[in-house]
């Protein structure tokens, strides 16, 4: 059973994580959420609170100072996607994708490279781009 606290909080990290987003790459963030809930079986509140799975979560994170700041309208839109990703009532855009990121933003902070999980644990075959970012499901 999904607890309101749950969706409350895959709102926020859909807020931070893709808030400047358009709606489509909002649904695409908490349908990984969705997926890794799904396949790992966890909580909604484990996948997200897995340390440095979702950055904006990182104590060091900028993004997370910027919680006060989310609109009503903003979150309205996050809080959907959450329940469209959770409740499986919108089709997922990923095509079951577990992980995502900023490619250009990544490679920019990581002198040109982009973290190792990324080949080794992602299939490139799966890749679907949305908005900003890159999804890939799981090898």
């Amino acid at each position: 059973m999904i607890q309101l606290v749950q969706l409350y909080l895959v709102a926020l990290t859909v807020a931070m994580e893709a808030g400047g987003e358009p709606y489509l790459g909002k649904l695409a963030v908490a349908w990984v959420i969705q997926n890794r809930r799904t396949k790992y079986s966890r909580s909604l509140i484990d996948v997200i609170m897995d340390p440095k799975d979702f950055s904006a979560w990182n104590t060091d994170s900028p993004t997370r100072m910027n919680l006060d700041q989310i609109t009503d309208s903003q979150f309205a839109e996050c809080l959907k996607a959450a329940l469209g990703a959770c409740f499986g009532m919108e089709a997922d855009p990923t095509q079951g994708a577990v992980f995502y990121m900023n490619v250009d933003v990544v490679k920019k902070a990581n002198a040109g490279q982009l973290p190792g999980w990324w080949s080794v644990d992602g299939e490139f075959n799966s890749e679907v781009k949305i908005g900003h970012h890159t999804f890939r499901r799981h090898k």
